[in-house]
């Protein structure tokens, strides 16, 4: 979805809710700047409802669409992976 910059960008962009999520559940923290947080998440949320919209009908379900999303970018991890598919295709047939 992202590109290697974007998506370091948005991986920061996300834990850094997620801990002001959770300071705010957990913690009982009081933000006074909610309405920076909720817009930020708004963009994040709006990028994936659009990604689904479009490329959504090349999954078979939701869960077939967040398993590929789940999927490394590492493009060596991705050609182990392979290896190893094969090699049990291969042995399971």
């Amino acid at each position: 979805m992202f590109g290697d910059k974007d998506r370091r960008f948005v991986r920061l962009l996300l834990e850094h809710l997620r801990d002001v999520r959770n300071r705010l559940v957990h913690a009982a923290e009081v933000r006074s700047n909610m309405e920076i947080y909720l817009y930020q998440l708004k963009g994040i949320a709006e990028l994936m409802i659009r990604y689904h919209l479009r490329r959504g009908n090349r999954y078979t379900s939701l869960a077939n669409a967040a398993e590929y999303l789940d999927t490394p970018v590492d493009r060596q991890i991705l050609k182990q992976r392979i290896r190893d598919y094969r090699r049990v295709l291969r042995e399971r047939v």
